[in-house]
């Protein structure tokens, strides 16, 4: 395989959260290896000193099954490793250095120069670790997964336990299958997070953001409002990490209207983490529909208020969208549909305050030469073209969480999104836990998407076999529910969809 090989998913991989300082894509050709007899760590493959080890090469972000990964093996291998260098330059060194991979399918051990900096479990979430304590300008990078191939206990979704695929099953995923990078943030202070929650009623958006450092009292965010590059508001807050936000008599928001931002949170907010409003003109509000997909620009500053140094800088995107249900069988009952009206007996899924009628298309998320990885951006963009050009106007993600950019063409081209998560197949103790903090996690990571809807938990019983028997499968298939309801109470929440 040729090490001038095109960088396959060139482009930033998180488009809601990005941010424009250094940045390295580490996808592209690494070193790799099956470990059937699981000898790896007992020989020390992850020393950077150690040599003939790697005996084949992969083209990340491909899964070995997988036709572009340069492999294309179905064969069981449960236990993979990866190797790579990269270099960072000397003035990176003096900031923060985080690697991220978008998903690694199942578990998995990262080494730095040797040494393990963390691990993950989980194959449809996010990897996120500091490794600044770890790395100098010449690195190597080591990963370790182990991704059971016969075990129905993990969230696995429609990867088949044979080794041949059938009936309504796919082809196994294993290892590195989404963008892996590095970025780097100031030592001192980064935004780790935020959601944004729209409220369309009021003509406001709630922005909550997790701020890293130990507080300053010069220290301010600026949000700034934009819509087709057009202001619509700009405010500065005073951080002082103390679970307040302090706004001085001096700030102005550029619109008129008083804001009334939140002065004190609640006294159980874990430290360092915000809650503030911004106010947008009715006449410029702008709604998010699958008929008009409007996208406004955020931006969010964390700088010094007397030195004027930018600390962190996260562009971002949110639509102004609301689901609900109607209030009653006697209210927001009529809907049309290819110009007839239609009476409804039962609640309405209301978008925006409005019926919708919604036309979804299931899609699996596998590509013929690629499985679980899009090929390109471009290949993401013309599947949702086709989704609407048939007459569609949204789609349940079944059996697995996509990619963000994915989610990111269909905030962009108005298509509604049901989530979901691989379910197990098995009901065990082990089983409850790997999919409720998988499928936390992966709520975590989409919240702000206007694209989605709906919370999708179990598939036709897959994970609770037998629930309508079984009380304990029923009181877990409830409190499901009403965790994700309490993580995210803005979207409907659907507990066994199929039946």
């Amino acid at each position: 395989m040729n090490k001038t090989h095109d960088l396959p998913r060139p482009e930033y991989p998180r488009p809601q959260f990005k941010r424009e300082t250094y940045w390295v894509n580490l996808n592209g050709i690494w070193e790799f290896q099956f470990d059937d007899d699981n000898i790896g760590i007992k020989e020390k493959w992850y020393n950077f000193q150690k040599e003939n080890v790697f005996q084949k090469e992969i083209l990340v972000p491909f899964c070995y099954q997988s036709k572009l990964s340069g492999i294309n093996s179905n064969e069981f291998h449960d236990i993979i490793w990866y190797k790579r260098e990269f270099t960072l330059p000397e003035t990176i060194l003096m900031k923060k250095v985080f690697l991220n991979c978008g998903a690694i399918d199942y578990i998995c051990q990262i080494y730095i120069n040797g040494d393990l900096a963390g691990s993950h479990e989980g194959g449809y979430t996010p990897i996120k670790l500091d490794i600044t304590d770890f790395v100098k300008k010449e690195n190597i990078i080591v990963i370790r997964v182990k991704d059971p191939s016969k075990n129905v206990e993990i969230p696995r979704g429609k990867q088949f336990w044979e080794k041949k695929p059938k009936f309504i099953f796919y082809p196994r995923v294993s290892g590195i299958w989404q963008t892996i990078w590095i970025e780097t943030v100031h030592p001192d202070y980064h935004i780790d997070r935020f959601k944004i929650l729209p409220n369309i009623d009021s003509s406001e958006i709630f922005i909550e953001p997790k701020i890293f450092g130990k507080g300053s009292k010069n220290l301010k965010l600026r949000a700034t409002v934009t819509f087709n590059e057009g202001l619509i508001s700009q405010i500065e807050l005073k951080l002082d990490f103390l679970g307040r936000i302090k706004k001085k008599r001096r700030d102005k928001a550029i619109i008129k209207e008083k804001l009334n931002i939140t002065d004190r949170l609640y006294k159980t907010q874990p430290l360092n983490e915000f809650k503030f409003k911004i106010s947008i003109p009715e006449e410029k509000l702008y709604l998010w529909s699958p008929e008009e997909a409007n996208l406004y620009d955020l931006s969010l500053i964390i700088f010094d208020s007397k030195t004027k140094e930018e600390y962190d800088k996260v562009i971002s995107y949110f639509g102004m969208r609301k689901v609900s249900l109607s209030d009653s069988p006697n209210q927001n009952n009529l809907i049309k549909i290819g110009g007839r009206e239609y009476k409804s007996f039962n609640k309405l899924i209301l978008i925006n305050n409005k019926p919708i009628y919604q036309k979804l298309l299931l899609l699996q998320g596998y590509w013929e030469k690629s499985l679980y990885t899009p090929p390109s951006e471009e290949s993401i963009k013309k599947d949702i073209e086709f989704i609407k050009k048939f007459g569609f106007n949204g789609l349940r993600t079944h059996q697995k969480a996509f990619d963000p950019v994915f989610l990111y063409w269909c905030d962009k081209m108005g298509v509604l999104v049901w989530g979901e998560l691989g379910n197990s197949y098995a009901f065990s103790f082990d089983s409850q836990i790997k999919f409720l903090t998988q499928y936390a996690e992966m709520v975590n990571r989409d919240f702000s998407h206007p694209s989605i809807i709906a919370w999708t938990l179990l598939n036709e019983n897959w994970g609770v076999p037998g629930v309508e028997f079984d009380r304990k499968k029923r009181n877990y298939s409830v409190a499901l529910y009403y965790l994700i309801k309490s993580m995210d109470p803005t979207r409907l929440v659907i507990d066994d969809d199929g039946w």
